[in-house]
């Protein structure tokens, strides 16, 4: 319902403008012109069909120019009632009539008369997630097109596919894939028709299963997941309640060796809308798990078996115009000799575009973290670090990468899993490590606005339309004293919901590209302690170039060790493809 009320609030018409055709501003009302057609240009969106709401030969006015946009914006309402309960977005749109002036031969032939107009009706289109700001990353690409499921073929969109290719200098290359099946959806998305079974009302259960793998192609190396969610979801603070359960195998770098593992999870989680700049989802999690694993090379350690319990409690908002995430973890295993370990772990983010003119940044994505672990620490377990975890601001909050407690600092001068202080298969008692990670993107005039910048009337953008929907209007707030809402209320809930889509409204319209090409530049610092002895430090340098189109990133980039320690360098590669619809 409020989702809904949010497109009402975003749908409001404005002033002409011209896309390629010259739209005539001056005929009056009486002035003797005939209505030709009506023809919908959606911009960054599915196409309309063109409809009758005027027929063909019917007088010039303003009332039927209003009648031909309200039929527009109906359209794309029923459209959009697919996307709003299969993907979780809303919209921001503006919706303007262009009338083009009809050569007379046109006119003659198609309605006997001289005089004869088409009504073009103008679509501006942006999608925005509402519920997570991981897709929102300044690195992440955006979508040019908002597809409204229609014409995505039926595999697609049951299955929400993702795909990528990466490289690093301990897996080698590696093939990575995900899918995520919505069971209560999944037949109907099939049929290319997911509303049909999004029926909406106080509650709505439904049941998810997820599977992800990656694979080194000439390593050797592989992990692979699959789970099943059954959730809850209400409205109201409370979003979500979810059970999870997930079964995983990998076989991962450590040190100079390997370990095998496989382990069985249970768990639940609940996801709660604080709604605060800083914290605007708040995600708790515990869960139980039992593994077996073992350390392959660099010294063999016998098979473990190890029952643990994981709490977490994770974060993500936006401030100042940055997006913000944090998470810590806690664990606590177990073995059948009643040997026990623990760990906490912390890990904090932010990236941030600073404008230096209009849809060109400087780029920062910062990371930092500190982990500690005490106890009887197997060597299976003990902190290792390297390029895994980068991803840690890209990630949806919800995911089950996310719920994975951290395996050590973020060094990407090391290949995965490669930075090992402790360098053996024994048990060992007290770590603890500290990372700061810094990822710097420097504009160079070359990217493409996904809004175009022009006037839609004098000194007004269509961007600076959009961002006047979330920035001034306050028909939510109207739509929902309707809906029998107080006037506190209504004012409270219009504050809370502009204010968590606001910031991505304001990006997309004045920072959002549909390509870009920027130089990177990496710096990573590291720091260990192992027992009582002195505590080390590793620094790596580096940069690249990354690449953003539609749905599609790339990045590549050089980061060697510098300062004292070995000597260390990894090529960092990644192609990635996200949002396939």
């Amino acid at each position: 319902m409020i989702a809904r009320g949010i497109v009402a609030a975003l749908l409001i018409a404005g002033a002409a403008a011209c896309l390629g055709e010259a739209c005539n501003q001056s005929i009056a009302d009486g002035s003797g012109y005939k209505i030709l057609r009506i023809t919908p240009n959606v911009r960054w969106g599915a196409p309309l069909a063109a409809g009758e709401p005027v027929k063909p030969g019917e007088e010039y006015s303003q009332a039927n120019v209003n009648l031909a946009q309200s039929y527009v914006i109906e359209q794309m309402k029923a459209q959009e009632s697919a996307t709003l309960a299969l993907l979780a977005r809303v919209s921001a749109r503006y919706v303007t009539t262009c009338t083009v002036v009809e050569p007379a031969e046109s006119c003659r032939k198609a309605l006997g008369t001289d005089k004869c107009v088409t009504l073009r009706v103008d679509v501006y289109s942006v999608q925005i997630p509402s519920m997570d700001v991981a897709p929102l990353n300044l690195s992440a690409p955006h979508a040019s097109t908002d597809t409204y499921l229609d014409g995505v073929p039926g595999a697609l969109l049951a299955l929400s596919p993702k795909a990528g290719l990466g490289t690093d200098a301990a897996l080698g290359t590696t093939l990575r894939v995900a899918t995520q099946t919505d069971l209560a959806q999944m037949m109907a998305a099939f049929r290319g028709n997911p509303a049909t079974s999004a029926k909406g009302g106080a509650h709505r259960y439904g049941a998810q299963v997820a599977a992800a793998g990656f694979r080194a192609v000439d390593a050797g190396y592989y992990s692979g997941s699959v789970g099943l969610n059954a959730n809850l979801t209400l409205h109201g603070a409370l979003k979500q309640a979810k059970a999870e359960f997930n079964y995983s195998a990998d076989l991962r770098p450590l040190g100079e060796g390997k370990v095998r593992s496989n382990t069985l999870k249970a768990g639940l989680s609940a996801t709660v809308l604080v709604g605060q700049p800083v914290v605007r989802t708040l995600l708790l999690r515990g869960a139980y798990n039992h593994s077996a694993s073992a350390v392959v090379g660099g010294g063999e350690a016998a098979g473990l078996h190890e029952d643990g319990l994981l709490a977490q409690l994770a974060t993500d908002g936006v401030f100042q115009s940055a997006t913000v995430r944090s998470s810590v973890w806690f664990q606590r295993n177990s073995t059948v000799a009643n040997q026990s370990e623990r760990k906490l772990v912390v890990r904090a983010g932010l990236e941030r575009g600073i404008p230096v003119r209009l849809h060109e940044t400087v780029d920062f994505a910062l990371l930092g973290g500190y982990g500690r672990a005490d106890g009887m620490v197997p060597a299976q377990d003990r902190f290792a670090g390297g390029s895994t975890g980068a991803s840690f601001l890209d990630e949806r909050l919800d995911s089950a990468a996310m719920a994975e407690i951290p395996t050590g600092p973020i060094q990407r001068s090391f290949g995965a899993g490669r930075l090992d202080w402790v360098g053996s298969a024994a048990t060992s008692g007290e770590q603890s490590f500290g990372h700061a990670n810094l990822t710097v993107g420097i504009p160079v005039g070359l990217s493409r606005p996904l809004i175009p910048v022009f006037e839609v009337f004098d000194g007004k953008t269509v961007a600076d339309v959009l961002k006047a929907r979330v920035d001034k209007d306050n028909l939510l707030e109207a739509s929902l004293k309707a809906q029998g809402y107080s006037d506190a209320d209504a004012k409270r809930e219009q504050d809370r919901v502009m204010n968590s889509v606001r910031p991505a409204v304001h990006y997309i319209a004045d920072q959002a590209n549909l390509w870009s090409v920027k130089p990177i530049v990496l710096v990573d610092w590291a720091r260990v302690r192992v027992g009582s002895s002195d505590a080390a430090s590793r620094t790596g340098l580096g940069g690249g170039v990354q690449f953003g189109v539609v749905t599609a990133q790339f990045q590549a980039a050089y980061i060697h060790s510098v300062g004292g320690g070995p000597s260390a360098g990894n090529f960092v590669f990644r192609l990635s493809f996200q949002n396939l619809f």
